[in-house]
């Protein structure tokens, strides 16, 4: 199973619209969506985003950026724990779960309610730890 293997659910799941997957320190991307399902980032933000797992306050303080160049967007951090990170940007937001070794990063429309997006990335996260991910 190749790592793309690991997103199509989510996107036939029509929850969750962009998403990638990356090592859990956030270092490495494993996989992420083609074309219009491409996630949007920089490095930086990633590990931000994995370092908040450990600890949330630079997220909760600071917000969650995601986008390169002009096109970064800005999240409020909604909820933060050692497995799952929530944070919206008016009626989007992000998604993102972390495993012993991957980190699911996701990114729902206007169109979708925040639980059914955390659904989806929470139920490929449990897959993941199943396989010993």
């Amino acid at each position: 199973m190749s790592w793309n293997d690991w997103l199509n659910p989510i996107f036939a799941s029509d929850k969750i619209d962009k998403a990638a997957l990356f090592s859990s320190a956030g270092d490495s991307l494993w996989a992420n969506g083609e074309g219009a399902h491409a996630l949007s980032f920089e490095a930086d933000q990633i590990k931000a985003i994995a370092g908040g797992f450990a600890d949330a306050t630079p997220l909760q303080a600071n917000g969650i950026f995601l986008g390169t160049g002009a096109d970064k967007d800005k999240y409020f951090t909604l909820r933060c724990d050692d497995r799952s990170i929530y944070a919206k940007k008016g009626k989007t937001g992000i998604v993102c779960v972390k495993t012993k070794r991957a980190l699911i990063v996701a990114h729902y429309g206007e169109t979708v309610q925040p639980g059914e997006a955390a659904k989806v990335a929470e139920t490929i996260a449990d897959k993941l730890i199943a396989a010993t991910y």
